[in-house]
């Protein structure tokens, strides 16, 4: 079963990197037919809106969002950024499956290396099409014209997400059929992948956590039989949650994020115990979880003045304080844990610290750079 395993997420990988590559090429004809439409390069440069390329703001701390324009500062994007995506990469069932697929450590160092290298200028080309999208938005009566046509027609799904329409209605607009239909079937397939690998690793989790703590000893082919059920199971239940996404308020992404937000920095701070202490038992890091997920929960409910980014820390933080304060008062006998294994790091953590200070620097300047 492990070698099939393997197999199988290596054929999921594989399809993953060929919808990547797609969706990104597909960015890049965007991006020529923008620059078209534009007039060129130097007259996107003359029209941008200066503020969104101020990509570096030390002033802003995000203790203050109740009004919008203290969000996405340096400071709440670093360290709320830093434990959301320590969370994702190194506990996110959908990420680790993808990593137990690797052939040996070495590998899974090179995939890593090379994942945190690539991130950034996929961004870059992503945040780049944004800035050519919302230009075009301003100079182009046309484009404009289509956006309120669809938004008004679906305004009772997409209140609120204007932003969300610019890429479809750019793609249907200026595009030619051919790229369209490779461009849309792609979006499709990046997002049908996304949601199998969200239902296989929630399927993966109830059956190792839940079921085989009742039946150990179960079968292969009983085995498969619950896993589909509960794949079907988390299907659907993840497409009723799908029909309230829409009242979240902002864009996707924000959507998405908040949402991760709320439960990232509470699983990481239970593997942080489950490594760095000995003391903390199953009660009181379960109740720690509970206790920073309700708390994630308090703060988007009732302090909007706290930018999101800032839950994944503090969630974290409030995990970590509750469990051992549970563990300390309440006597349970700690259950010895598996061993961990320490594997040295320190070139590829230099060589990313380095890429983060130039990815800094670069931000600064690109306002300077762009005018």
């Amino acid at each position: 079963m492990i070698y099939s395993f393997q197999g199988g997420m290596k054929a999921v990988i594989w399809g993953d990197v060929i919808q990547m590559s797609i969706l990104f090429i597909g960015i890049i004809i965007c991006l020529f037919y923008g620059f078209s439409e534009l007039g060129g390069i130097d007259n996107f440069l003359t029209h941008v809106d200066k503020d969104r390329i101020t990509a570096v703001d030390f002033n802003k701390w995000g203790f203050n969002n109740g009004d919008g324009n203290d969000e996405f500062g340096f400071w709440p994007m670093v360290i709320g950024g830093f434990f959301l995506y320590a969370s994702y990469y190194g506990t996110d069932q959908t990420q680790s499956q993808r990593l137990l697929s690797s052939s040996s450590m070495s590998n899974l160092k090179k995939l890593m290396m090379a994942n945190g290298l690539l991130r950034f200028p996929f961004t870059l080309t992503y945040c780049i099409m944004g800035l050519v999208l919302g230009t075009l938005l301003m100079q182009d009566v046309g484009f404009q014209e289509q956006m309120e046509t669809v938004y008004q027609t679906n305004i009772s799904s997409l209140a609120g997400k204007k932003a969300d329409l610019m890429v479809p209605v750019f793609i249907i607009k200026y595009l030619p059929n051919g790229v369209i239909g490779i461009l849309i079937v792609a979006i499709m397939s990046a997002a049908m992948s996304t949601l199998s690998s969200t239902v296989n690793s929630l399927s993966a989790v109830t059956m190792e956590d839940f079921v085989k703590r009742f039946k150990p000893n179960m079968p292969d082919k009983q085995y498969m039989t619950y896993s589909k059920l509960l794949s079907i199971f988390w299907g659907l239940v993840c497409l009723f949650f799908a029909f309230f996404a829409g009242n979240i308020e902002g864009t996707v992404i924000e959507v998405i994020n908040k949402i991760s937000s709320v439960f990232y920095g509470p699983i990481l701070a239970a593997f942080i115990l489950a490594i760095l202490t000995k003391r903390t038992h199953a009660l009181g890091a379960n109740i720690g979880i509970v206790a920073g997920v309700l708390f994630n929960i308090y703060l988007w409910l009732y302090v909007p003045q706290i930018f999101w980014f800032w839950w994944n820390a503090l969630g974290c933080l409030v995990t970590i304080a509750v469990a051992l304060a549970v563990s300390f008062t309440i006597k349970r006998q700690v259950n010895e844990g598996l061993e961990v294994v320490y594997y040295s790091g320190k070139k590829e953590v230099a060589i990313l610290l380095g890429y983060f200070v130039a990815i800094v620097l670069f931000s600064i300047s690109l306002p300077n750079l762009l005018n």
